[in-house]
């Protein structure tokens, strides 16, 4: 148990047990995390300030920079060699071993709520919190007014395979969501655009 609690950076002493005698049991410790994740979602800060004028657009809040001579240059550079140039991926590696034995201790749990646990919530998790700490990331350029045009949402599209082809339905504020909260709204997304509803 020990061991467990130290690979979760879990402090057992806050921690309530159920088990015989005052003792912690695995499922307090997976408990404890679950509700901490829940806690941490709901007053996760929001991230870094983008600059520029707060605006909106359809989606939610934006800000607004003008872009510079050079970040013009840049811009038009870059979608130049986007249309000329074979674009690449990279691929890295990345060791989730402890994570993921969490999710498969904690798949019972979300079951009985009804959730699918699959690995998927926690990367567009992962994602979301990069895309609020990096808003660069999570920007469009708007060469006709020279602009930079920052998010202050984090909308991620997630692909679902259909008989008719593949949707690309999208969760809205992912950063400012639970993990089960995400994994019930894939379920909801996948089963509707799958029933052909979307």
């Amino acid at each position: 148990m020990r061991r467990l609690a130290r690979q979760l950076g879990v402090d057992l002493r806050r921690v309530r047990p159920t088990g015989p005698g005052g003792r912690i049991t695995t499922e307090d410790l997976r408990a404890f995390v679950r509700e901490t994740n829940e806690q941490v979602a709901a007053t996760a800060p929001r991230g870094v300030t983008p600059p520029g004028e707060p605006d909106t657009d359809n989606y939610g809040g934006v800000r607004i920079e003008k872009l510079s001579r050079m970040r013009q240059t840049i811009a038009r550079n870059m979608i130049e060699s986007y249309t000329t140039i074979p674009q690449l991926t990279n691929f890295d590696d990345a060791d989730v071993t402890e994570l993921e034995d969490m999710r498969e201790q904690s798949k019972a749990d979300y079951a009985d709520r009804g959730i699918k646990l699959t690995s998927l919530p926690f990367v567009i998790k992962a994602v979301a919190s990069a895309l609020r700490r990096h808003p660069i990331v999570n920007a469009s350029v708007d060469l006709e007014n020279n602009q930079i045009t920052y998010k202050e949402y984090v909308h991620i599209g997630i692909a679902v395979d259909t008989e008719r082809g593949l949707v690309v339905p999208v969760l809205r504020d992912v950063d400012r969501k639970s993990i089960s909260q995400i994994a019930s709204e894939i379920d909801d997304l996948a089963g509707t655009v799958r029933e052909g509803k979307f």
